[in-house]
C-alpha cells in the first residue's frame, strides 16, 4: 500500500498543470469476475501499482495518458489470470498541450495476450453525446476504496482488489464526461487514487477512461472520452 501511495502522490505533484492523477471505486462492490478485461498497470521490479486500464485488443491495454510517465520500459499488467509484461507504451500526441482538450489517453502494448481474457469493446463513435444528466455510467478500477479521516492526516485504504460501481452523469463536453459526487449516504459510487485509466461503461462498452477528480475522493470526477474523432484517430493505430 505504501509504495502505491507514494507513486500516486509523486504523479499528482508532477501533473499539477494537467489532469489530477489516478482515481479507485469508493462505495463500490468487489467486481469478482464481472470485468476480467480490466487490469492493474504495475511498474518496476517490485510491480508497484500505478493505474487501472482495460484490454481492448489481444495485446493492447487502454489507460490514461498521465499514467505512463517515465515507466515505459518497466511496465506490466496484472490480470486475473496472471501478469503480462509490456513491450512499449504510447501516449496520445496532444497530451498536456491543450487544457481545453486533455488528450488523456495511452495504450500499452503487451508481450502476449493474457490467457483466458477477452478484450472489451469500445462504445460507438459519439456515444457519450447521448448521455443525459442523471444517467448512470458503470465505473471499474483498482486502488483506494475509501478515505478515512480523524486522528491526523487522511488515510487512503487499499487492498489491490478490483471494484465496480455506478455514478450519475453531471454533464458531457466535447472531450469529457463528468460524474457527480457520490457517497454511501447519497448512493452511487465515487472515484479515488488508483482508478485512473479504468473504464467508464455504458451498455458494457467503454465510453471514457477515468482521468481525474478531487483529492478527497468525494467530489466531481471526470473521464476522458474515447468515442471522439481525435481519440479514435489515435486508437486506430493500435486497434484492428
Amino acid at each position: 500500500m505504501s509504495s502505491f501511495r507514494r507513486a500516486a502522490v509523486v504523479a499528482l505533484v508532477a501533473l499539477a498543470v494537467v489532469p489530477a492523477t489516478a482515481f479507485a471505486i469508493t462505495h463500490g462492490t468487489l467486481d469478482g469476475t464481472a470485468h476480467p478485461a480490466v487490469g492493474l498497470l504495475v511498474a518496476g521490479p517490485d510491480r508497484t501499482p500505478v493505474c487501472s486500464g482495460t484490454l481492448v485488443a489481444p495485446t493492447v491495454f487502454l489507460t490514461a495518458g498521465h499514467c505512463i510517465g517515465d515507466a515505459n520500459g518497466s511496465l506490466a499488467v496484472r490480470f486475473d489470470t496472471g501478469v503480462v509484461a509490456a513491450t512499449g507504451a504510447a501516449v496520445e500526441p496532444g497530451y498536456g498541450k491543450d487544457m481545453a482538450d486533455l488528450h488523456d489517453l495511452a495504450v500499452v502494448t503487451l508481450a502476449n495476450a493474457p490467457a483466458g481474457i477477452a478484450p472489451a469493446r469500445l462504445a460507438p463513435a459519439g456515444a457519450a453525446d447521448a448521455l443525459a444528466q442523471g444517467d448512470d455510467v458503470t465505473v471499474v478500477g483498482f486502488g483506494y476504496y475509501d478515505r478515512a479521516t480523524g486522528g491526523g492526516q487522511p488515510r487512503y485504504l487499499y487492498d489491490g482488489l478490483r471494484r465496480v460501481g455506478t455514478a450519475p452523469v453531471a454533464n458531457v463536453s466535447r472531450s469529457l464526461v463528468r460524474v457527480l459526487a457520490a457517497t454511501a449516504a447519497t448512493g452511487g459510487s465515487g472515484l479515488c487514487f488508483g482508478d485512473s485509466g479504468g473504464p467508464w461503461l455504458v451498455d458494457g462498452a467503454i465510453v471514457a477512461v477515468t482521468s481525474g477528480g478531487d483529492s478527497a475522493c468525494s467530489g466531481m470526477s471526470y473521464g476522458y472520452r474515447v468515442d471522439t474523432a481525435s481519440a479514435r484517430t489515435f486508437l486506430a493505430q493500435y486497434l484492428p
